[in-house]
């Protein structure tokens, strides 16, 4: 399965850390931004299918912003926090950073499914 994804830090030493895990797991980085608004721009333009943000890129309402898009064009959301407390809406998934790469891609993998499957339904329902 082939996924694309838009990676979003203001830091490009992590930026790039994350694209050599996300590559390594045969996943393809089709974009890179340093803020949540140029991620948008990009996944808008490049159609990936989930956008990694981390939590110091901005506290831009993303999934609002995907929300009244056309059916099947919403990346799957997933955010990396600093601390459990913090919090995103119930559209995105939210991982603590630090968890191991293979249980992140876990994590994605399984999001993905259940992404394409509410996306299907959106489909179906216009």
């Amino acid at each position: 399965m082939s996924i694309e994804l838009v990676v979003a830090d203001p830091r490009v030493g992590a930026r790039d850390a994350l694209r050599h895990i996300i590559e390594g797991w045969g996943w393809t980085v089709v974009g890179e931004a340093d803020d949540a608004l140029e991620a948008v721009r990009l996944a808008r333009e490049l159609t990936p299918d989930a956008l990694l943000l981390d939590s110091t890129a901005g506290d831009l309402d993303v999934e609002e912003m995907f929300a009244m898009g056309p059916p099947g064009t919403r990346p799957l959301v997933v955010r990396l926090i600093d601390q459990p407390q913090q919090h995103a809406s119930s559209a995105t998934v939210t991982v603590l950073k630090g968890v191991p790469g293979d249980r992140l891609h876990s994590l994605i993998s399984d999001a993905l499914e259940q992404h394409a499957s509410s996306e299907a339904s959106r489909v179906g329902a216009r």
